[in-house]
């Protein structure tokens, strides 16, 4: 009977009445919010068919897309900020790990993060913006447009002053956003 999902008070009132019941009431092993049922009155099953899908909303997870080349910048720990759409007051969210799932369609890579969610504000399956921490290592950084990249080599044009300018050379590394850091030249 405990197999079947009866509790210890059930299978003890069984005992002590020596009836045979006809319907089982089965306890749900948590609390929460219904989000999906899947047994209804006469259905058969079998063992490890779901019947309901409960979900405890006090903590939620939030999954958001971050682009590869970015991803390396997310870090499990950082607070990030959670806006609910159409409205300005952000929710503390602390990211706990960079998924190792990959979208090649929009390349980007998933992040979870973890949030409290008093009120109940949030739910499943809803889209939220968020705003993520980056930590950059000190670096020489100019605007991604002062870059003239060929594709075989990237130059840059240092005012010289009185209106001349001189080409140079230069390697590139990270870029985010619209800014782009100079590594080299």
């Amino acid at each position: 009977l405990q197999r079947l999902g009866l509790s210890s008070i059930q299978i003890e009132e069984i005992r002590t009445t020596r009836e045979v019941a006809t319907a089982l009431r089965i306890l749900a092993p948590a609390d929460g919010f219904v989000l999906a049922q899947n047994v209804t009155p006469g259905l058969k099953f079998e063992k490890g068919n779901e019947w309901y899908r409960i979900a405890d909303l006090d903590g939620v997870w939030i999954v958001a897309d971050v682009f590869a080349n970015e991803a390396e910048f997310v870090l499990p720990g950082a607070v990030a900020q959670v806006f609910l759409a159409g409205q300005h007051k952000s929710i503390p969210a602390r990211v706990s790990e960079v998924l190792p799932q990959f979208d090649p369609a929009t390349r980007t890579l998933k992040v979870r993060l973890e949030l409290d969610n008093p009120g109940l504000r949030f739910r499943p399956e809803m889209f939220v913006d968020v705003v993520l921490p980056v930590t950059l290592p000190p670096a020489l950084a100019i605007p991604a447009d002062a870059v003239l990249d060929s594709g075989l080599t990237a130059t840059v044009f240092v005012d010289q002053g009185d209106g001349f300018f001189e080409a140079r050379a230069v390697e590139t590394g990270w870029r985010l956003g619209d800014q782009v850091e100079i590594v080299k030249g």
